[in-house]
């Protein structure tokens, strides 16, 4: 039964730096190999012994980087756990970017206070600052007469958000019980 590198490195039996970056230090299997070191010089046809030697006194990792059967093998010095490290940071950093900012709802009843309603137009105006899709709802009961005066708070919160924030994506909706509006934000 052949067992996999994932399962070697999850068993604690080879490193991390070993399944990504291929074979490391000792496991290497060639006699001779040629150097790359980090200014990218190339020296060839170095006993394996004395590039495991050069490579500990410098503190570095040597790794294979080409195919196993090719000869001499070509090795490079490095790091490879910090290069593991900064591998996975930066591909952490990048799945972090390319999420898409979730919408957020600011919701406001149809016989809301003025103060309470500041406190709301700077709750808008924080998530449009952040970047954040917004959308503003008014909840009503079934009355006309709210819902008239829904639409025309509405009108009243576009004029409170300056235009370098964000703006109004689209016309007012209904929908049952509420009207509603999708603000972007102004990039």
């Amino acid at each position: 039964m052949r067992v996999s590198e994932s399962a070697l490195v999850m068993r604690g039996f080879a490193s991390a730096a070993d399944s990504k970056w291929g074979v490391t230090n000792n496991r290497i299997s060639a006699r001779v190999v040629s150097i790359v070191d980090d200014s990218g010089n190339m020296r060839a046809d170095v006993p394996l012994r004395q590039a495991l030697q050069e490579a500990q006194s410098q503190g570095v990792d040597l790794v294979q980087v080409s195919p196993a059967g090719r000869l001499p093998a070509v090795c490079r010095l490095f790091d490879a756990k910090k290069r593991l490290y900064e591998l996975k940071k930066a591909t952490k950093k990048a799945s972090k970017q390319q999420k898409p900012k979730a919408d957020k709802e600011v919701v406001i009843g149809a016989k809301i206070a003025p103060n309470d309603l500041n406190i709301k137009v700077e709750q808008l105006k924080k998530f449009l600052g952040k970047g954040h899709k917004v959308k503003v709802t008014i909840k009503f009961d079934q009355a006309f007469h709210l819902k008239q005066k829904s639409l025309e708070q509405l009108e009243h919160i576009g004029g409170l958000v300056d235009a370098e924030i964000g703006a109004p994506s689209g016309p007012p909706r209904t929908q049952y019980g509420g009207v509603y509006v999708y603000y972007s934000p102004a990039i």
